[in-house]
Formats: structure tokens, C-alpha cells, sequence
């Protein structure tokens, strides 16, 4: 049962997320004082080329304004 869920899970990625929320409210109704937040590694993704996107043009006007 398991291995079935996993299956249709897979085929549909709303129903990670969903799951996520799940678990994150089962987790805060245990009154546990620490919550784990699992990120999609595509925003980690994101926010590293952000990163690098601001570094290129501060440093780009830095140049510009020398």
C-alpha cells in the first residue's frame, strides 16, 4: 500500500505539497518546541542564481558609478 501511494504521489505534485502541510500541522499540534520545514530544492535553486544575479549587477554598478 505503501509502494501505491508513493506511485500516485509521484504522478502528482499537489499532492506532495498537501502532504507537506500535513505533516507540518501534525507536527505543530504536538506541541513540540522545534518544526522541521522541508524547502523544494528548486527554490534553493532559485534563490542561489538570485543571489548571484544581485552580486553581478551591484557589482556592475559599482563599476559604473567609479
Amino acid at each position: 500500500m505503501l509502494a501505491e501511494a508513493a506511485l500516485l504521489m509521484a504522478n502528482n505534485p499537489v499532492a506532495v505539497e498537501l502532504r507537506r502541510m500535513q505533516m507540518v500541522t501534525e507536527v505543530g499540534a504536538e506541541n513540540n518546541s522545534t518544526t522541521v520545514m522541508m524547502i523544494p530544492s528548486d527554490f534553493v535553486s532559485m534563490a542561489k542564481s538570485l543571489g548571484e544575479y544581485l552580486r553581478e549587477r551591484t557589482s556592475d554598478n559599482a563599476s559604473a558609478e567609479s
